[in-house]
């Protein structure tokens, strides 16, 4: 019943693993969702929540590979977070509010 809408997907600098920023809609009875996952470059969204971060309604989330092992994310400013990891898949992520 859950659908993924992706709003934006930035390359690691070597282009093997990627950050995707989408919506997460569960239908009428529940809000959407902002959700950030990190994968390999090769995979595709799996209709899943983010492995990453999920921040409750739309929020304009900024991503910014600094290594090819270390992510920033940034725009979450004073967001409801649901979840909020610090590594996933060998990635460091830092978070700006």
């Amino acid at each position: 019943m859950c659908g993924n809408t992706i709003g934006q997907t930035v390359l690691s600098p070597s282009g093997q693993t990627k950050a995707v920023v989408f919506k997460r809609d569960c239908g009428a009875t529940t809000g959407f969702s902002t959700q950030v996952s990190v994968l390999s470059s090769d995979d595709e969204l799996p209709n899943d929540g983010g492995n990453v971060l999920v921040l409750d309604g739309a929020v304009p989330i900024e991503l910014r590979w600094l290594s090819e092992s270390s992510l920033a994310i940034g725009g979450i400013g004073n967001a409801k977070v649901f979840l909020q990891e610090s590594v996933v898949a060998n990635t460091q992520v830092s978070y700006v509010r």
